[in-house]
């Protein structure tokens, strides 16, 4: 059964606010049940009509591709997982669970994007050139690169008067991580001396990263006053910038380009699909 089919057939609901069931589904308020049935009409007529397009669409890129005989096979799709892998870090699980995604249904939009790459470079002659990843290369180097990044650690407290009495405890040689565990609000890195981790420009409030890029390691903040509190803050390393190297990113420029490429002739060509298919609609 079809998604749409699916959505539709739960018309059929129950009042908008009935009286909680053990074995009904939905959204429980002060003990009202909104059904679930409910829950999916308003999403129907919120979505619907753009559910059914995007499943037509890719019908028919996914006939398109099979009639010329295009698909992609699992060394694709296992480079491009890879690919995410490397990209995201050690974390790739987590976040893939996180967002409610499995690794079968990431290997199927995969499929599905190389499938469309394929029928595009194939039927529109797409395709990314040498001299296009070099231009974007140049074009974008000092954005590419890794940016300057600190560690930091800090100390936050409630008020003015504690946080100048930390500072005086500092200037006078107190160790900054005895001190984030003593009296930082905040629990999670006061349990670890303070860190914070590494930061990059932007990445930082305006007032606390006007006051640490210009520190250089080992030396520590004046107060800063944020919504949260006062801090004070102390850069324990500093990491410089680093070009990118144009081996290490040209396949990820090839990537992007061509993703770009895709997004401007696609629409055209799948009005082209959908004028000549016949598409009958019988919800």
């Amino acid at each position: 059964m079809s998604i749409i089919r699916a959505l539709v057939i739960s018309l059929a609901a129950a009042p908008v606010v009935a009286q909680a069931q053990p074995a009904s589904k939905g959204i429980l308020v002060n003990g009202k049940l909104i059904d679930k049935a409910v829950i999916e009409r308003q999403l129907w007529q919120q979505h619907g009509n753009n559910i059914a397009q995007q499943l037509v669409d890719s019908e028919l890129l996914r006939q398109e591709a099979q009639a010329l005989k295009i698909k992609a096979n699992s060394k694709e799709i296992n480079a491009r997982i890879a690919k995410l892998k490397e990209q995201v870090g050690p974390n790739f699980e987590a976040q893939l669970k996180n967002s409610g995604t499995t690794m079968e249904a990431l290997r199927s939009q995969i499929a599905d994007s190389l499938m469309v790459e394929g029928l595009l470079k194939k039927v529109k002659g797409l395709d990314v050139t040498e001299k296009e990843i070099k231009d974007a290369y140049e074009t974008n180097r000092d954005r590419l690169g890794t940016p300057e990044r600190i560690r930091l650690r800090h100390i936050l407290v409630a008020n003015r008067q504690t946080a100048d009495d930390t500072m005086i405890a500092l200037k006078a040689g107190a160790d900054f991580g005895k001190l984030a565990q003593a009296r930082s609000m905040d629990q999670a890195t006061g349990q670890k001396n303070g860190e914070l981790g590494l930061f990059s420009p932007g990445m930082l409030t305006p007032e606390i990263e006007k006051a640490v890029f210009g520190l250089k390691p080992g030396e520590i903040s004046e107060v800063v006053q944020t919504q949260m509190g006062f801090h004070i803050l102390q850069v324990t390393e500093k990491l410089p910038a680093k070009p990118a190297q144009f081996k290490d990113i040209k396949e990820n420029l090839r990537g992007a380009l061509l993703q770009q490429k895709i997004s401007q002739v696609l629409p055209a060509y799948l009005e082209e699909l959908r004028a000549k298919a016949k598409v009958e609609v019988n919800l």
